[in-house]
């Protein structure tokens, strides 16, 4: 599955913790042909930890010196969300 076509099943699952009951059923579709979706957040941002976890995701690490940011070389912190994981 492509970046894109993950970053919106993460988007429509965001949108499903936050009420969007339609989100659930295209969501289902995208997620039939993944078994994972990740996503990672400035760990100076708690914030948007909270957000991930609010959409389900589960807190997996610290990814240290992972991406370039306009900071120098930052950390991530990481989540997921399985396919199983995901309510119905």
């Amino acid at each position: 599955m492509s970046r894109i076509a993950a970053l919106a099943a993460l988007v429509l699952l965001c949108s499903h913790a936050l009420a969007d009951s339609a989100a659930a059923t295209r969501l289902g579709a995208l997620l039939a042909g993944m078994q994972r979706i990740e996503a990672g957040h400035d760990p100076n941002n708690p914030a948007s930890g909270a957000v991930l976890r609010k959409c389900g995701l589960q807190y997996e690490g610290i990814l240290r010196k992972r991406i370039r940011s306009n900071q120098g070389i930052t950390d991530v912190a990481w989540y997921s969300i399985l396919k199983e994981e995901w309510k119905k």
